[in-house]
């Protein structure tokens, strides 16, 4: 389950430099859905046909400023 506002940690060493590291801690900003997906409505809780296409979210802290566009 996921959802916009929710805290999440990574857990795999993926840019150590920029400190996106395990235990790296953040929140879900925007769930981005598969562009099949069908349309949702307003419903709160949804059950997903696709996997989703990304997840963007706001780490605590990092070595980099904002990506252009977000």
């Amino acid at each position: 389950k996921l959802a916009v506002g929710m805290k999440v940690m990574v857990t795999l060493n993926i840019a150590t430099d920029l400190d996106i590291a395990n235990g790296a801690r953040g929140e879900i900003r925007r769930i981005i859905l598969h562009p099949e997906e069908p349309e949702h409505g307003d419903e709160r809780v949804v059950r997903l046909q696709h996997l989703l296409a990304y997840i963007i979210v706001k780490l605590d802290r990092m070595k980099i400023s904002r990506l252009h566009g977000l």
